[in-house]
């Protein structure tokens, strides 16, 4: 064996003798964003931990993430209520996060489109209590389509939060020009920028005299980013992209990373909290060594 085989050998026998010896795995990259060995995608959507895709990825079952990839392209749903997932963001400084403030951590799933009658009175509900999901009136508007009358959003206490009059004389011809929202056959209205709930129910609050006997009315909590494609669709979907914030089920007292690296927001007996990195670092603080410095 010629001196440059054998010194080449002998290098490689070194780095591997040094990596198996090594007590400490190698810290994960400042991009990772799921446990090791774990998916971080499912088709075009990032699933960061605590959210996951498999066995042992996520923190606990709200987080569970079931990608199916029979749909082209493959879709991420949340398992605990069956609702895709179009997009899921956590605050972290120096990540492309720019649709939404990287202090909020967003969840954009497609809900479910209510058809309204008359007769039903309250006609549905979402319901996220226990979970930790609300919806949140500074990502959401309600949306409201058809002939004729006035649908209310309202909490688990039965007060408004919303609503709006979508009226016509022609049903027909309101309901595919219906492209502004702004009364006619489509209306829309904000719901309190501060307002967090994680309950809402969507009911018939006035019928116009002139509303023909079908039942022709839909309304939606609707992603404020998306609410103008969404004008003059309704009728014709059946779920519309809505925005939840989501907290981390709490990080234990045995979690002994770097708190110098991340900072968390509690909240007071909901056993939940929301983390972020620290500035001069970047990843996901919801696991061990997940905030790397630059």
């Amino acid at each position: 064996m010629s001196l440059y085989w054998f010194l080449l050998l002998l290098l490689h026998s070194l780095v591997w003798l040094t990596s198996s010896l090594s007590p400490f795995p190698p810290p994960p990259s400042s991009s990772a964003i799921a446990r090791l060995h774990c998916k971080d995608h499912c088709g075009k959507v990032k699933i960061p931990y605590p959210f996951g895709i498999g066995a042992n990825c996520y923190q606990n079952p709200w987080y569970e993430i079931v990608c199916n990839n029979s749909s082209d392209p493959p879709k991420a749903l949340l398992r605990h209520y069956n609702l895709e997932v179009t997009k899921i963001t956590w605050p972290a400084f120096n990540q492309d996060m720019t649709e939404r403030p990287v202090d909020y951590q967003t969840l954009t799933v497609h809900a479910p489109i209510r058809n309204i009658c008359a007769s039903q009175g309250v006609v549905s509900s979402s319901d996220f209590r226990g979970s930790p999901y609300i919806f949140s009136g500074m990502f959401n508007v309600f949306k409201v389509e058809g002939c004729s009358g006035t649908v209310l959003l309202k909490n688990r206490s039965g007060q408004a939060m919303a609503g709006c009059a979508s009226v016509c004389t022609n049903s027909q011809v309101a309901m595919t020009k219906a492209a502004n929202c702004y009364g006619a056959g489509c209306c829309q209205s904000s719901v309190a920028y501060d307002y967090a709930f994680d309950y809402y129910e969507i009911g018939l609050d006035h019928v116009s005299p002139t509303r023909s006997t079908t039942c022709n009315l839909v309304a939606a909590l609707v992603d404020s980013e998306s609410a103008d494609k969404m004008a003059g669709r309704l009728s014709h979907l059946r779920t519309a992209p809505a925005v939840l914030q989501w907290r981390a089920t709490y990080l234990t007292a045995n979690d002994t990373r770097d708190s110098d690296s991340f900072s968390c927001a509690d909240y007071a007996g909901l056993n939940l909290q929301t983390c972020q990195c620290t500035v001069s670092y970047r990843g996901n603080p919801y696991f061990p060594n997940g905030c790397q410095g630059n």
